[in-house]
Protein backbone atom coordinates (compact mmCIF):
# COMPACT_ATOMS: atom_id res chain seq x y z
CA UNK A 1 0.00 0.00 0.00
CA UNK A 2 2.67 2.24 0.74
CA UNK A 3 4.37 2.00 -2.46
CA UNK A 4 1.37 3.70 -3.91
CA UNK A 5 1.80 6.62 -6.38
CA UNK A 6 -0.90 8.31 -4.79
CA UNK A 7 -1.79 11.97 -6.78
CA UNK A 8 -2.02 15.06 -4.72
CA UNK A 9 -0.46 13.08 -1.86
CA UNK A 10 3.11 14.02 -0.12
CA UNK A 11 2.64 12.85 3.12
CA UNK A 12 2.19 9.24 1.92
CA UNK A 13 2.71 7.19 5.07
CA UNK A 14 0.37 9.55 6.89
CA UNK A 15 -2.44 8.18 4.34
CA UNK A 16 -0.92 4.77 4.16
CA UNK A 17 -1.82 4.15 7.78
CA UNK A 18 -5.39 5.40 7.44
CA UNK A 19 -6.04 2.57 4.53
CA UNK A 20 -4.70 0.35 6.77
CA UNK A 21 -6.41 0.81 10.12
CA UNK A 22 -9.63 0.94 7.76
CA UNK A 23 -8.56 -2.61 5.83
CA UNK A 24 -8.42 -4.27 9.28
CA UNK A 25 -11.69 -3.24 10.09
CA UNK A 26 -13.14 -3.61 6.36
CA UNK A 27 -11.06 -4.48 3.97
CA UNK A 28 -13.69 -4.28 1.10
CA UNK A 29 -14.88 -1.09 2.30
CA UNK A 30 -11.41 -0.09 2.15
CA UNK A 31 -10.61 -1.25 -1.42
CA UNK A 32 -13.71 0.16 -2.32
CA UNK A 33 -12.59 3.31 -0.98
CA UNK A 34 -9.21 3.70 -2.91
CA UNK A 35 -11.30 3.09 -6.09
CA UNK A 36 -13.58 5.68 -5.85
CA UNK A 37 -10.69 8.33 -4.50
CA UNK A 38 -8.40 7.70 -7.28
CA UNK A 39 -11.30 7.65 -9.87
CA UNK A 40 -12.54 10.73 -8.65
CA UNK A 41 -9.22 12.88 -8.29
CA UNK A 42 -11.22 13.83 -11.58
CA UNK A 43 -13.56 15.64 -10.02
CA UNK A 44 -13.66 18.49 -7.42
CA UNK A 45 -10.42 18.12 -6.04
CA UNK A 46 -8.25 19.38 -10.00
CA UNK A 47 -10.74 22.52 -9.73
CA UNK A 48 -13.71 20.94 -11.50
CA UNK A 49 -17.00 23.01 -9.61
CA UNK A 50 -19.46 19.33 -9.71
CA UNK A 51 -21.13 17.41 -7.54
CA UNK A 52 -19.57 14.24 -6.99
CA UNK A 53 -22.35 11.11 -5.75
CA UNK A 54 -21.54 7.69 -4.55
CA UNK A 55 -23.75 5.23 -4.23
CA UNK A 56 -23.42 1.81 -1.29
CA UNK A 57 -25.30 -1.33 -1.69
CA UNK A 58 -26.28 -2.13 1.78
CA UNK A 59 -26.81 -5.62 0.67
CA UNK A 60 -23.24 -6.24 -0.09
CA UNK A 61 -21.82 -2.82 1.57
CA UNK A 62 -19.59 -2.01 -1.90
CA UNK A 63 -19.22 1.18 -2.94
CA UNK A 64 -19.07 3.01 -5.86
CA UNK A 65 -19.62 6.34 -8.07
CA UNK A 66 -22.85 7.08 -9.71
CA UNK A 67 -24.31 10.03 -12.15
CA UNK A 68 -25.71 12.13 -9.82
CA UNK A 69 -28.06 13.14 -12.63
CA UNK A 70 -29.76 16.72 -11.66
CA UNK A 71 -29.29 16.77 -8.07
CA UNK A 72 -26.47 18.54 -6.59
CA UNK A 73 -25.22 20.43 -3.41
CA UNK A 74 -23.89 23.74 -3.33
CA UNK A 75 -22.62 25.79 -0.59
CA UNK A 76 -25.08 29.51 -0.12
CA UNK A 77 -22.12 30.72 2.69
CA UNK A 78 -20.92 34.11 1.47
CA UNK A 79 -17.62 33.11 2.11
CA UNK A 80 -15.27 36.25 3.34
CA UNK A 81 -12.24 37.02 1.62
CA UNK A 82 -10.06 36.31 4.64
CA UNK A 83 -10.68 33.80 7.09
CA UNK A 84 -9.22 33.58 10.42
CA UNK A 85 -8.25 30.84 12.81
CA UNK A 86 -9.98 29.93 16.20
CA UNK A 87 -12.95 31.70 14.79
CA UNK A 88 -16.39 30.04 14.20
CA UNK A 89 -18.32 30.71 10.94
CA UNK A 90 -21.85 29.55 10.51
CA UNK A 91 -21.38 27.94 6.84
CA UNK A 92 -24.59 27.67 4.76
CA UNK A 93 -25.62 24.76 2.10
CA UNK A 94 -28.14 22.98 0.30
CA UNK A 95 -29.12 19.82 -1.54
CA UNK A 96 -31.22 19.53 -4.39
CA UNK A 97 -32.57 16.15 -4.82
CA UNK A 98 -35.63 15.40 -7.21
CA UNK A 99 -34.98 11.47 -7.59
CA UNK A 100 -38.72 10.04 -7.07
CA UNK A 101 -36.72 7.15 -5.03
CA UNK A 102 -36.05 9.40 -2.34
CA UNK A 103 -37.30 8.19 0.48
CA UNK A 104 -37.19 8.77 4.92
CA UNK A 105 -34.63 7.13 7.57
CA UNK A 106 -35.13 7.44 11.10
CA UNK A 107 -33.30 9.55 13.18
CA UNK A 108 -34.11 9.15 16.86
CA UNK A 109 -37.74 7.88 15.68
CA UNK A 110 -38.27 10.74 13.62
CA UNK A 111 -37.59 10.17 9.50
CA UNK A 112 -36.10 12.54 7.48
CA UNK A 113 -35.07 12.88 3.66
CA UNK A 114 -31.55 14.02 4.60
CA UNK A 115 -30.71 12.07 7.94
CA UNK A 116 -26.94 12.97 7.42
CA UNK A 117 -25.72 16.35 6.41
CA UNK A 118 -22.44 17.78 7.86
CA UNK A 119 -18.66 19.96 6.69
CA UNK A 120 -16.08 17.97 6.19
CA UNK A 121 -12.69 19.77 6.63
CA UNK A 122 -9.12 18.13 4.95
CA UNK A 123 -6.11 19.22 5.33
CA UNK A 124 -5.17 19.97 1.36
CA UNK A 125 -1.74 18.36 2.20
CA UNK A 126 -3.22 15.58 2.20
CA UNK A 127 -4.84 14.80 -0.97
CA UNK A 128 -8.11 13.97 -2.25
CA UNK A 129 -11.27 14.80 0.03
CA UNK A 130 -13.93 12.16 -0.03
CA UNK A 131 -17.26 11.83 2.85
CA UNK A 132 -15.53 8.55 3.95
CA UNK A 133 -12.25 10.09 5.35
CA UNK A 134 -12.00 9.99 9.26
CA UNK A 135 -11.87 12.67 11.87
CA UNK A 136 -8.62 12.71 12.21
CA UNK A 137 -6.52 15.44 13.71
CA UNK A 138 -4.41 16.83 11.39
CA UNK A 139 -5.85 15.13 8.48
CA UNK A 140 -9.58 15.86 8.41
CA UNK A 141 -12.02 17.15 10.57
CA UNK A 142 -16.30 17.34 10.00
CA UNK A 143 -18.72 19.23 12.06
CA UNK A 144 -21.76 17.58 13.85
CA UNK A 145 -24.12 15.96 11.92
CA UNK A 146 -27.66 17.92 11.22
CA UNK A 147 -30.52 16.07 9.55
CA UNK A 148 -33.41 17.38 7.99
CA UNK A 149 -36.21 17.50 4.92
CA UNK A 150 -36.73 18.67 1.05
CA UNK A 151 -39.58 20.61 0.19
CA UNK A 152 -41.92 18.92 -1.78
CA UNK A 153 -42.06 21.70 -4.47
CA UNK A 154 -38.92 23.14 -4.92
CA UNK A 155 -37.08 19.47 -3.94
CA UNK A 156 -34.24 21.54 -2.10
CA UNK A 157 -32.79 20.92 1.91
CA UNK A 158 -30.96 23.69 3.15
CA UNK A 159 -28.68 23.24 6.11
CA UNK A 160 -25.69 25.47 8.26
CA UNK A 161 -22.76 23.75 10.28
CA UNK A 162 -20.34 25.35 12.16
CA UNK A 163 -16.70 25.55 10.73
CA UNK A 164 -13.72 26.98 12.97
CA UNK A 165 -10.19 25.71 11.47
CA UNK A 166 -6.48 25.99 12.83
CA UNK A 167 -4.20 28.16 10.15
CA UNK A 168 -3.70 25.45 7.29
CA UNK A 169 -5.17 25.36 3.91
CA UNK A 170 -8.22 22.93 3.31
CA UNK A 171 -10.55 21.33 0.82
CA UNK A 172 -13.51 22.23 2.52
CA UNK A 173 -16.50 19.77 1.44
CA UNK A 174 -20.16 19.78 2.00
CA UNK A 175 -21.71 16.99 2.55
CA UNK A 176 -25.41 15.26 2.50
CA UNK A 177 -26.49 11.67 2.61
CA UNK A 178 -30.07 9.77 1.21
CA UNK A 179 -31.59 6.96 1.28
CA UNK A 180 -33.99 4.95 -1.57
CA UNK A 181 -36.47 3.19 -1.79
CA UNK A 182 -34.47 0.21 -1.64
CA UNK A 183 -32.72 0.96 1.57
CA UNK A 184 -29.26 2.16 -0.77
CA UNK A 185 -27.32 4.83 0.57
CA UNK A 186 -26.36 7.68 -1.69
CA UNK A 187 -23.66 10.49 -0.50
CA UNK A 188 -23.39 13.79 -2.33
CA UNK A 189 -20.22 16.13 -1.85
CA UNK A 190 -19.03 19.44 -3.21
CA UNK A 191 -16.24 21.03 -2.55
CA UNK A 192 -14.08 24.78 -2.06
CA UNK A 193 -10.94 25.49 -1.41
CA UNK A 194 -10.16 28.19 1.36
CA UNK A 195 -7.10 28.92 3.04
CA UNK A 196 -7.53 29.97 7.12
CA UNK A 197 -4.64 31.85 8.40
CA UNK A 198 -3.50 33.48 11.63
CA UNK A 199 -5.77 36.85 13.27
CA UNK A 200 -3.47 39.60 12.99
CA UNK A 201 -1.08 40.92 16.43
CA UNK A 202 -2.58 42.72 18.03
CA UNK A 203 -6.10 41.94 16.53
CA UNK A 204 -7.77 44.39 14.72
CA UNK A 205 -10.03 46.40 16.73
CA UNK A 206 -13.98 45.75 16.81
CA UNK A 207 -16.17 47.93 14.93
CA UNK A 208 -19.99 48.80 15.62
CA UNK A 209 -20.79 49.05 11.88
CA UNK A 210 -24.13 50.32 11.01
CA UNK A 211 -26.97 48.27 9.61
CA UNK A 212 -25.96 46.68 6.39
CA UNK A 213 -22.70 46.71 6.70
CA UNK A 214 -20.35 43.52 8.35
CA UNK A 215 -17.14 44.01 9.53
CA UNK A 216 -13.98 43.13 7.41
CA UNK A 217 -10.26 43.16 7.04
CA UNK A 218 -7.89 44.10 4.31
CA UNK A 219 -3.92 43.72 4.43
CA UNK A 220 -4.37 44.31 8.49
CA UNK A 221 -6.87 46.82 8.25
CA UNK A 222 -10.10 46.99 9.12
CA UNK A 223 -13.04 48.64 8.34
CA UNK A 224 -17.23 48.42 8.23
CA UNK A 225 -17.76 46.80 4.24
CA UNK A 226 -21.39 47.60 2.76
CA UNK A 227 -23.05 44.07 1.70
CA UNK A 228 -23.45 43.43 -2.06
CA UNK A 229 -26.59 43.62 -4.02
CA UNK A 230 -28.44 40.38 -3.52
CA UNK A 231 -27.36 40.07 -0.57
CA UNK A 232 -28.28 41.97 3.16
CA UNK A 233 -26.61 42.43 7.11
CA UNK A 234 -27.28 39.69 9.39
CA UNK A 235 -26.52 39.87 13.13
CA UNK A 236 -23.54 42.59 11.93
CA UNK A 237 -21.10 39.49 11.18
CA UNK A 238 -22.26 37.85 8.12
CA UNK A 239 -23.37 39.09 4.24
CA UNK A 240 -26.87 36.61 3.54
CA UNK A 241 -28.26 35.55 0.02
CA UNK A 242 -31.84 37.03 -0.12
CA UNK A 243 -33.98 33.83 -0.42
CA UNK A 244 -35.38 32.95 -3.69
CA UNK A 245 -39.24 35.02 -2.97
CA UNK A 246 -37.02 37.95 -2.52
CA UNK A 247 -34.53 40.66 -4.16
CA UNK A 248 -31.86 43.37 -3.02
CA UNK A 249 -30.94 46.14 -5.97
CA UNK A 250 -28.99 48.27 -3.31
CA UNK A 251 -25.85 47.67 -1.51
CA UNK A 252 -25.40 48.02 2.48
CA UNK A 253 -28.96 46.90 3.03
CA UNK A 254 -29.89 44.39 6.50
CA UNK A 255 -33.35 43.38 4.96
CA UNK A 256 -34.20 42.10 1.17
CA UNK A 257 -37.20 43.46 -0.18
CA UNK A 258 -40.14 41.06 -1.51
CA UNK A 259 -40.91 39.68 -5.31
CA UNK A 260 -44.73 40.44 -6.16
CA UNK A 261 -46.94 37.58 -4.99
CA UNK A 262 -46.68 34.48 -6.67
CA UNK A 263 -43.19 35.22 -7.63
CA UNK A 264 -39.39 33.79 -7.09
CA UNK A 265 -35.81 33.93 -8.08
CA UNK A 266 -36.13 31.68 -10.62
CA UNK A 267 -33.68 29.72 -13.40
CA UNK A 268 -34.42 27.73 -16.30
CA UNK A 269 -33.49 24.20 -16.12
CA UNK A 270 -33.67 22.76 -19.34
CA UNK A 271 -36.60 20.44 -18.11
CA UNK A 272 -40.13 20.47 -18.88
CA UNK A 273 -40.78 18.10 -15.95
CA UNK A 274 -38.48 20.26 -13.42
CA UNK A 275 -38.63 23.38 -15.70
CA UNK A 276 -37.48 26.24 -12.98
CA UNK A 277 -34.98 26.30 -9.96
CA UNK A 278 -35.35 29.12 -6.95
CA UNK A 279 -32.47 30.15 -6.30
CA UNK A 280 -30.77 32.91 -3.52
CA UNK A 281 -29.58 36.43 -4.48
CA UNK A 282 -31.75 38.09 -6.99
CA UNK A 283 -30.05 41.59 -7.83
CA UNK A 284 -33.27 43.27 -9.20
CA UNK A 285 -37.09 42.87 -8.90
CA UNK A 286 -36.94 41.84 -13.23
CA UNK A 287 -35.41 38.62 -11.63
CA UNK A 288 -38.40 37.57 -10.26
CA UNK A 289 -40.40 35.42 -12.05
CA UNK A 290 -44.30 33.68 -11.79
CA UNK A 291 -44.39 30.24 -10.46
CA UNK A 292 -45.81 27.44 -11.89
CA UNK A 293 -50.32 28.45 -11.95
CA UNK A 294 -49.90 32.08 -12.07
CA UNK A 295 -48.40 34.07 -15.22
CA UNK A 296 -47.23 37.98 -16.50
CA UNK A 297 -50.35 39.58 -18.22
CA UNK A 298 -48.52 40.57 -22.02
CA UNK A 299 -46.85 44.17 -22.26
CA UNK A 300 -45.37 43.42 -18.72
CA UNK A 301 -42.29 42.99 -17.25
CA UNK A 302 -41.24 39.47 -16.37
CA UNK A 303 -42.85 39.16 -12.48
CA UNK A 304 -43.88 42.44 -11.96
CA UNK A 305 -47.76 41.26 -11.43
CA UNK A 306 -48.89 37.37 -10.98
CA UNK A 307 -52.19 36.32 -11.89
CA UNK A 308 -53.80 33.01 -11.90
CA UNK A 309 -54.01 30.82 -14.86
CA UNK A 310 -56.53 31.91 -17.36
CA UNK A 311 -60.01 29.16 -17.34
CA UNK A 312 -59.05 26.57 -20.22
CA UNK A 313 -55.25 27.24 -20.02
CA UNK A 314 -52.16 25.68 -18.32
CA UNK A 315 -49.11 27.95 -16.71
CA UNK A 316 -46.24 25.29 -16.36
CA UNK A 317 -42.97 26.71 -18.01
CA UNK A 318 -40.98 24.86 -20.51
CA UNK A 319 -37.41 25.00 -18.46
CA UNK A 320 -36.09 27.14 -21.44
CA UNK A 321 -37.15 30.35 -20.19
CA UNK A 322 -38.70 31.78 -16.95
CA UNK A 323 -41.47 33.74 -18.29
CA UNK A 324 -44.82 31.35 -18.26
CA UNK A 325 -46.88 31.78 -21.32
CA UNK A 326 -50.53 30.45 -20.87
CA UNK A 327 -51.13 27.88 -23.25
CA UNK A 328 -54.84 25.81 -23.99
CA UNK A 329 -55.39 22.71 -22.59
CA UNK A 330 -57.72 19.90 -24.82
CA UNK A 331 -60.79 21.25 -25.76
CA UNK A 332 -59.94 25.16 -25.76
CA UNK A 333 -58.16 27.54 -28.77
CA UNK A 334 -55.77 30.26 -28.66
CA UNK A 335 -55.69 32.22 -31.46
CA UNK A 336 -52.03 34.54 -31.15
CA UNK A 337 -49.57 34.15 -29.05
CA UNK A 338 -50.22 37.25 -26.47
CA UNK A 339 -54.00 36.10 -26.26
CA UNK A 340 -55.21 35.64 -22.88
CA UNK A 341 -58.79 34.45 -23.31
CA UNK A 342 -58.89 31.24 -24.31
CA UNK A 343 -61.93 30.15 -26.66
CA UNK A 344 -63.51 27.02 -26.00
CA UNK A 345 -64.03 24.41 -29.03
CA UNK A 346 -66.33 21.96 -30.04
CA UNK A 347 -64.78 18.96 -28.72
CA UNK A 348 -60.86 18.10 -27.29
CA UNK A 349 -60.65 16.36 -30.90
CA UNK A 350 -60.79 19.77 -32.67
CA UNK A 351 -58.52 21.42 -30.43
CA UNK A 352 -55.60 19.12 -28.49
CA UNK A 353 -54.79 22.16 -26.98
CA UNK A 354 -50.38 22.37 -26.24
CA UNK A 355 -50.07 25.66 -28.11
CA UNK A 356 -50.58 28.58 -29.77
CA UNK A 357 -53.34 28.07 -33.00
CA UNK A 358 -53.44 24.35 -33.28
CA UNK A 359 -55.81 21.90 -34.34
CA UNK A 360 -56.60 18.54 -34.80
CA UNK A 361 -55.76 16.30 -37.91
CA UNK A 362 -58.39 17.40 -40.17
CA UNK A 363 -59.66 20.90 -38.33
CA UNK A 364 -58.27 24.21 -39.20
CA UNK A 365 -59.80 27.90 -39.11
CA UNK A 366 -60.19 30.20 -36.18
CA UNK A 367 -61.11 27.68 -33.51
CA UNK A 368 -60.99 25.11 -35.60
CA UNK A 369 -64.26 25.29 -36.69
CA UNK A 370 -63.67 24.20 -40.41
CA UNK A 371 -62.12 20.91 -42.29
CA UNK A 372 -59.25 21.04 -44.26
CA UNK A 373 -59.24 20.64 -47.62
CA UNK A 374 -60.18 16.43 -47.91
CA UNK A 375 -62.10 16.43 -45.39
CA UNK A 376 -65.62 16.93 -44.52
CA UNK A 377 -68.05 17.87 -40.77
CA UNK A 378 -70.02 15.28 -40.00
CA UNK A 379 -71.30 15.05 -36.01
CA UNK A 380 -68.93 17.87 -35.07
CA UNK A 381 -66.13 15.53 -36.65
CA UNK A 382 -64.29 16.28 -39.80
CA UNK A 383 -63.52 12.60 -41.49
CA UNK A 384 -61.88 12.23 -44.59
CA UNK A 385 -63.79 12.29 -47.82
CA UNK A 386 -63.70 9.23 -50.41
CA UNK A 387 -65.32 8.34 -53.44
CA UNK A 388 -68.54 7.44 -51.93
CA UNK A 389 -69.16 11.17 -50.12
CA UNK A 390 -68.68 12.80 -53.65
CA UNK A 391 -71.42 10.77 -54.80
CA UNK A 392 -73.89 11.77 -52.16
CA UNK A 393 -73.88 15.50 -53.16
CA UNK A 394 -75.06 14.44 -56.49
CA UNK A 395 -77.36 12.79 -55.18
CA UNK A 396 -78.80 15.42 -52.63
CA UNK A 397 -79.94 17.30 -55.26
CA UNK A 398 -82.25 14.03 -56.93
CA UNK A 399 -83.34 13.77 -53.10
CA UNK A 400 -84.50 17.40 -52.55
CA UNK A 401 -87.10 17.07 -55.98
CA UNK A 402 -87.97 13.74 -54.64
CA UNK A 403 -88.85 15.16 -51.14
CA UNK A 404 -90.94 18.46 -52.35
CA UNK A 405 -92.61 16.50 -54.81
CA UNK A 406 -93.80 14.47 -52.11
CA UNK A 407 -94.90 17.03 -49.85
CA UNK A 408 -96.60 18.87 -52.48
CA UNK A 409 -98.48 15.25 -53.42
CA UNK A 410 -99.89 14.96 -50.09
CA UNK A 411 -100.94 18.39 -49.73
CA UNK A 412 -103.15 18.37 -52.85
CA UNK A 413 -104.70 15.11 -52.31
CA UNK A 414 -108.28 14.88 -53.62
CA UNK A 415 -110.46 15.93 -50.20
CA UNK A 416 -113.83 14.68 -51.96
CA UNK A 417 -111.91 10.78 -52.17
CA UNK A 418 -111.32 7.87 -49.20
CA UNK A 419 -107.82 9.04 -49.82
CA UNK A 420 -108.60 12.08 -47.15
CA UNK A 421 -109.06 10.05 -43.83
CA UNK A 422 -105.90 7.90 -44.71
CA UNK A 423 -103.74 11.30 -46.11
CA UNK A 424 -104.34 12.68 -42.66
CA UNK A 425 -103.55 9.50 -40.56
CA UNK A 426 -100.13 9.44 -42.53
CA UNK A 427 -99.38 12.96 -41.83
CA UNK A 428 -100.11 12.83 -38.33
CA UNK A 429 -97.59 9.78 -38.46
CA UNK A 430 -94.92 10.99 -40.29
CA UNK A 431 -94.72 14.24 -38.66
CA UNK A 432 -94.54 11.93 -34.78
CA UNK A 433 -91.21 10.10 -36.84
CA UNK A 434 -89.84 13.52 -37.83
CA UNK A 435 -90.21 14.46 -34.53
CA UNK A 436 -88.71 11.92 -33.26
CA UNK A 437 -85.67 11.70 -35.32
CA UNK A 438 -85.16 15.31 -35.09
CA UNK A 439 -84.36 15.25 -31.31
CA UNK A 440 -82.70 11.58 -32.21
CA UNK A 441 -80.39 13.36 -34.26
CA UNK A 442 -79.82 16.47 -31.71
CA UNK A 443 -77.90 13.81 -29.34
CA UNK A 444 -74.88 13.82 -31.85
CA UNK A 445 -73.76 16.77 -30.53
CA UNK A 446 -73.87 16.09 -26.75
CA UNK A 447 -69.99 15.76 -26.02
CA UNK A 448 -69.89 11.99 -24.94
CA UNK A 449 -67.88 8.74 -26.75
CA UNK A 450 -71.51 7.22 -28.50
CA UNK A 451 -70.37 4.05 -29.86
CA UNK A 452 -69.37 4.67 -33.95
CA UNK A 453 -72.44 2.74 -35.07
CA UNK A 454 -74.96 4.73 -33.08
CA UNK A 455 -73.17 8.03 -33.83
CA UNK A 456 -73.06 7.56 -37.54
CA UNK A 457 -76.83 6.68 -37.66
CA UNK A 458 -77.53 9.91 -35.76
CA UNK A 459 -75.46 11.88 -38.38
CA UNK A 460 -77.20 9.95 -41.07
CA UNK A 461 -80.82 11.26 -39.38
CA UNK A 462 -79.11 15.23 -39.17
CA UNK A 463 -80.50 15.84 -42.41
CA UNK A 464 -84.28 15.94 -41.04
CA UNK A 465 -82.90 19.12 -39.14
CA UNK A 466 -82.08 20.25 -42.47
CA UNK A 467 -77.79 19.59 -41.66
CA UNK A 468 -76.45 19.71 -44.87
CA UNK A 469 -73.52 18.29 -43.49
CA UNK A 470 -74.79 14.27 -44.05
CA UNK A 471 -74.79 14.99 -47.83
CA UNK A 472 -70.90 15.63 -47.38
CA UNK A 473 -71.03 18.86 -49.55
CA UNK A 474 -67.20 19.55 -48.60
CA UNK A 475 -66.09 17.11 -50.56
CA UNK A 476 -67.04 18.75 -54.06
CA UNK A 477 -67.58 22.33 -53.25
CA UNK A 478 -65.81 25.20 -51.22
CA UNK A 479 -68.23 24.91 -48.40
CA UNK A 480 -67.22 27.29 -45.77
CA UNK A 481 -68.62 27.11 -42.28
CA UNK A 482 -70.60 30.39 -43.01
CA UNK A 483 -71.55 29.21 -46.20
CA UNK A 484 -72.97 26.18 -44.67
CA UNK A 485 -74.57 28.06 -42.05
CA UNK A 486 -76.68 30.33 -44.40
CA UNK A 487 -77.69 27.32 -46.74
CA UNK A 488 -79.53 25.65 -43.30
CA UNK A 489 -80.78 28.81 -42.08
CA UNK A 490 -82.48 29.68 -45.82
CA UNK A 491 -83.47 25.71 -46.65
CA UNK A 492 -86.93 26.06 -45.38
CA UNK A 493 -87.42 28.78 -47.98
CA UNK A 494 -86.21 26.54 -50.81
CA UNK A 495 -89.30 23.85 -49.81
CA UNK A 496 -91.52 26.99 -49.68
CA UNK A 497 -90.60 28.49 -53.05
CA UNK A 498 -90.57 24.75 -54.50
CA UNK A 499 -93.73 23.93 -53.48
CA UNK A 500 -95.16 27.66 -54.69
CA UNK A 501 -93.65 26.99 -57.69
CA UNK A 502 -95.19 23.12 -58.52
CA UNK A 503 -98.72 24.84 -57.68
CA UNK A 504 -98.41 27.64 -59.97
CA UNK A 505 -97.30 25.09 -62.55
CA UNK A 506 -100.12 23.25 -62.00
CA UNK A 507 -102.32 26.05 -62.15
CA UNK A 508 -101.12 27.49 -65.52
CA UNK A 509 -101.13 24.08 -67.36
CA UNK A 510 -104.89 23.39 -65.68
CA UNK A 511 -105.64 26.93 -67.17
CA UNK A 512 -104.11 26.33 -70.24
CA UNK A 513 -106.06 22.96 -70.77
CA UNK A 514 -109.51 23.38 -69.15
CA UNK A 515 -109.69 26.96 -69.27
CA UNK A 516 -110.56 28.60 -65.80
CA UNK A 517 -110.84 24.91 -64.46
CA UNK A 518 -107.72 23.33 -62.87
CA UNK A 519 -109.20 20.42 -64.09
CA UNK A 520 -109.17 17.08 -62.28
Amino acid sequence: IIGIDVNHYTTKQTYSCALVTMLRKDLLTAVALITASLSASLGYDVGDDITLCWHTDMTTMVRTREDCGTAYTSFTFNWPEILYSSTEYNVGFKAYIPNPELSTYDVNDVPYHIPHANIHSCVRSVGFCTPFVSNTPGLSTHSPTVFGNVSETTKIGEFSSAVELEPLQYTIIAHIRWYDTSGNKHDMARAVFKNFQEPPDPPPPVFDCPKGHVYAVEDNEAFCSPCPKGTFEEGGKLCTSCNSSTYNDKDGQNSCLACPANAQYLLASGQKTIPFIPTKGATKRSQCACVEGFYTPSGKESGSECLPCPEGAKCTGNGEDVRIIPLPIPGYFKATDDAEVMGICSSEESCPGGDTAVCGEGFEGHMCAECADGYFMSGGLCEVCEEANKGAAVLSFVLFLMISAAIYFAANVDRSSGKKRSTIAIGAASNNVLLFLQLFSLFVNIQVRWPETLRRFMVMMSFVNVDLSVLSLDCMFDVTFTTSWRYKATMPFFFTTAYILLALARYCYGYCRWGDSMGP
